[in-house]
């Protein structure tokens, strides 16, 4: 017989054995598994006390009301319990808590809690910092309109019958709008009105809203948000994104007396500076701390990359208050050379071609609203 070159030998093998070792193992490799959840389950756990401890703290540093905290905490607990800290500092976040809150009051009938909720939560948002909409970027609910935005109003049914309309106040329940005009003749609205509204550098949209408390004919009325916003897209010219410092300086009128009017360029009486942020073969627009009122002839210098700069005369069409004191201000071009303007457009074509080397056909929308394009 061969003698055994380990100076020990191997015990015999059995079923027995090797069920108890196969045994052991599955065993140790569910003990890890419950060990593993265990650890996570309690990491998660520190993680929300965490930040339940940081909303709590953000909201006393905010100088937040008892009523306002009780409100607050009742919204996330029900909407966001696992995730209440990006519930509390993202807007996306903290929209979707909104809206569920303000759907079930509605859907419950609670009209007077619906209101006074409404009106907390738009003052949360505020506090917050949560009703700051980065400039460019679409919105999906008219709960990320301001103040100041015009809209323009009109029966649903057939027929351009449009109203410019501003917004003149918003909360969590309801925006209200009335017209800009005080002598233009108002529409006899139902319980659903359609809307447009442009959003420099974004794109138009399109939407129908319901009314609230349609029995009442003055104004501004009363309408509850919706979500349901259609972005569409309207322009005569194609437009960029566009950063350019300038320099604007607003001009003079004519006097009757001026014989020479409109033989010579007319002088600047103040100037301003600002930051050019959308540019086409129309006109652009621009973000300023300067007040400037609509139909105001302005001159600035643009500088196209590859061209030198060049001088452009422009009228206001549209001046929106956005965030703190600054003001979107959108002009159309009234002094271009057709050589500057076509520098412009093949400049915004090139930009904009996409990578298969064509250009995307924007929609026209219908009815035809009065034109602001740029």
């Amino acid at each position: 017989m061969q003698q055994s070159v380990f100076p020990f030998r191997f015990p015999e093998t059995s079923q027995a054995a090797v069920a108890w070792i196969c045994g052991s193992i599955l065993a140790t490799l569910v003990l890890l598994a419950v060990i593993e959840a265990i650890r996570r389950w309690l990491n998660r756990r520190m993680q929300m006390q965490a930040e339940w401890r940081a909303v709590n703290n953000m909201m006393r540093e905010r100088g937040i009301s008892d009523a306002e905290q009780n409100l607050l905490r009742s919204m996330l607990e029900a909407y966001a319990p696992k995730t209440p800290l990006p519930a509390l500092t993202t807007r996306r976040n903290f929209d979707a808590c909104v809206d569920q809150e303000m759907d079930a009051l509605q859907a419950g009938g609670h009209i007077e809690r619906f209101e006074q909720t409404g009106i907390m939560l738009r003052k949360l948002r505020v506090r917050l910092g949560l009703d700051y909409i980065a400039y460019g970027m679409r919105i999906f609910s008219t709960r990320e309109l301001h103040v100041g935005q015009m809209l323009w109003i009109a029966p649903v049914g057939k027929g351009p019958a449009w109203t410019k309309c501003g917004l003149v106040a918003i909360d969590e329940a309801y925006f209200y709008v009335a017209p800009k005009d005080k002598d233009a003749p108002l529409p006899k609205l139902g319980d659903e009105v359609r809307f447009h509204l442009w959003r420099e550098n974004d794109a138009r949209y399109e939407f129908s809203a319901k009314r609230a408390r349609t029995n009442e004919a003055s104004t501004p009325w009363a309408v509850l948000h919706t979500r349901n916003l259609n972005r569409i897209q309207a322009r005569n010219f194609y437009r960029i994104r566009f950063h350019q410092d300038a320099t604007v300086g607003i001009l003079a009128a004519y006097g009757e007396d001026d014989a020479v009017a409109g033989l010579r360029p007319r002088r600047v009486v103040t100037r301003f500076g600002g930051i050019v942020t959308s540019l086409s073969a129309g006109g652009f627009a621009l973000v300023t701390q300067h007040a400037v009122r609509e139909a105001t002839l302005i001159r600035t210098t643009l500088v196209v990359p590859g061209s030198p700069p060049f001088e452009v005369e422009a009228e206001t069409v549209g001046v929106d208050h956005i965030s703190g004191r600054q003001h979107l201000v959108r002009a159309h071009f009234t002094n271009i050379s057709e050589d500057n303007r076509d520098l412009i457009a093949k400049y915004v074509l090139q930009t904009q071609r996409p990578k298969s080397g064509q250009i995307e056909v924007q929609q026209h929308e219908t009815p035809e609203i009065p034109s602001e394009e740029l």
